[in-house]
């Protein structure tokens, strides 16, 4: 028999070995709107090089799928990408695709692909970009999500996330949070 319970206040039992703790049992869920539901963590290794003006390409390796648990839910984005900047580079940047379409980045002359370094050219310089976003893909609960990370540079240089033969990783966390 499904039904609504009306309380105003939940406690452990007093018998209980530590009566100051509700146990929500394996295989249930207890869902309370803005607490996370699940979380993601994914390092990659691999490396990505790019000389393109303006437009992110996706970063190799950093490819994230989540399944909702519950509908409508958003979904936290976080990634540190550690990046190597060279040949007098003057702009570099990440960005979250979501189904290999853009939400968090803008591309073209306009975009935000010189975040980092501001168009200040430099010859060589190892950083760590970071980019944060909340997503409202507004979905089913079961609905697969995959979620990759792109690079950019603005219009000179050369930019490498996870440089090669350095042991670089970079990270990326993905998070559901019920609604």
């Amino acid at each position: 028999m499904a039904g609504i319970l009306s309380v105003q206040q939940i406690q452990g039992l007093a018998s209980a070995a530590d009566p100051t703790t509700v146990t929500i049992p394996s295989g249930h869920n207890l869902i309370a709107p803005g607490h996370v539901v699940q979380t993601v963590v994914h390092e990659f290794t691999n490396n990505t090089t790019t000389s393109t003006n303006q437009t992110y390409v996706d970063a190799a390796g950093s490819s994230v799928t989540i399944t909702t648990k519950q509908a409508n839910s958003k979904i936290y984005l976080f990634a540190t990408c550690q990046t190597y900047c060279t040949d007098t580079c003057n702009g570099a940047n990440i960005a979250f695709k979501r189904g290999g379409t853009l939400i968090a980045g803008v591309n073209g002359n306009l975009g935000d692909s010189w975040r980092y370094l501001n168009g200040n050219t430099i010859a060589n310089m190892s950083m760590v970009m970071k980019r944060q976003y909340l997503d409202a893909p507004a979905v089913a609960a079961g609905t697969s999500l995959t979620y990759n990370i792109g690079v950019s540079r603005w219009t000179n240089g050369t930019v490498q996330i996870n440089y090669a033969n350095y042991n670089m990783d970079s990270h990326f966390l993905i998070q559901e949070i019920a609604q």
